[in-house]
């Protein structure tokens, strides 16, 4: 399943909110390695509609299921004509070669190889004893986002690598997309107040049960820690939230703790003083992506990203001098609930 082997790795955010009314439906469920929840105001139950779609999407993108579109790719030699009459693998692809451009490369979804490498893959799960640079610098060849492109001639979907050896992953983007689908489904049906949330993966629109906007904790990035102690609360209005951490996944190796961030550059684990970002932005898939990319660039560099971008902002939980601090951009201000 997609995310299945960062399932509680990003940082959590909880729902804070009421025992619903009977016109609000709560609808819950097992998908990308996690579980979603949502809530909203309707008399329909979307549950089986939901459950459908969150399966096409998962046989799109999970590195997973062996005959998933994207295991199809990276299984090819040259070029893969994508089957699924969607355009799922499309949106995915082309938003984060968006963030790609954005992020100056931190953000690639061909660092699959690395990440099996090591043992953070569905294809290894072995901690890495003894990293060698020079097997790394060797992946790294062929860890490069510019080796691939999409071509479309008509109804024809055609993706094409020019190294046979290059392999995506789109766990670091697919659960935000997954909760954006969802809300395209549920306002196409014309429900207009809801939370959406998918591992941790948030958007939210309109007011809850109790006719308030819906509030988002945002939790403590302690190791393997409770996910109900929050360190804020975010009232987004009508917007999407995503974090990322290296707090809940990560091993030690003699002494030296590695995470599941791997940083495209460089091609070994990212561990900085950064512990955890939650992102908002409009949608939710471009907000996992950011957080992402905000666990690769570190605090400062992170930071100033997000400040560069227009309607993102982010929420920063570093440790400092042993001490947990946190800093935020600017507009972050106006999602805080004081």
């Amino acid at each position: 399943m997609i995310l299945k082997r960062l399932a509680g790795a990003l940082m959590i955010l909880v729902m804070i909110s009421c025992v619903p009314q009977e016109n609000y439906k709560i609808v819950t469920g097992p998908t990308m390695g996690t579980k979603y929840i949502i809530k909203y105001l309707g008399d329909t139950n979307y549950q089986t509609e939901i459950d459908a779609l969150l399966i096409e999407i998962n046989q799109s993108m999970s590195t997973y299921i062996k005959d998933s579109e994207i295991s199809k790719f990276n299984a090819s030699k040259s070029e893969y004509i994508l089957q699924l009459p969607n355009e799922y693998f499309v949106e995915v692809f082309n938003c984060a070669k968006k963030v790609h451009l954005e992020s100056e490369k931190s953000f690639d979804p061909t660092v699959y190889p690395l990440l099996n490498y090591w043992g953070l893959g569905n294809l290894n799960k072995e901690k890495q004893e003894n990293a060698d640079s020079t097997e790394v610098n060797d992946i790294l060849e062929y860890v490069n986002f510019d080796l691939i492109e999409i071509q479309i001639f008509d109804e024809s979907r055609k993706v094409i690598k020019k190294d046979d050896r290059v392999k995506l992953d789109f766990n670091a983007i697919a659960k935000g997309y997954g909760v954006d689908k969802i809300a395209e489904y549920l306002e196409a049906n014309e429900v207009t107040n809801y939370m959406i949330e998918i591992g941790g993966e948030v958007r939210v629109s309109g007011n809850n049960d109790k006719g308030m906007p819906w509030v988002i904790g945002i939790t403590e990035p302690l190791d393997n820690g409770p996910l109900n102690q929050v360190v804020a609360l975010a009232q987004l209005g009508d917007r999407s939230m995503a974090g990322s951490g290296n707090y809940r996944s990560f091993y030690n190796v003699n002494g030296k703790k590695y995470g599941h961030t791997i940083n495209p550059t460089t091609g070994f684990p990212e561990i900085s003083k950064l512990l955890g970002v939650s992102v908002v932005a409009e949608t939710c898939m471009l907000a996992d992506a950011y957080a992402t990319t905000c666990m690769v660039m570190g605090l400062e560099e992170g930071f100033e990203f997000i400040n560069s971008l227009e309607n993102v902002e982010a929420y920063f939980i570093y440790n400092n001098n042993d001490t947990l601090d946190f800093r935020y951009t600017n507009g972050f201000d106006k999602y805080l609930k004081k």
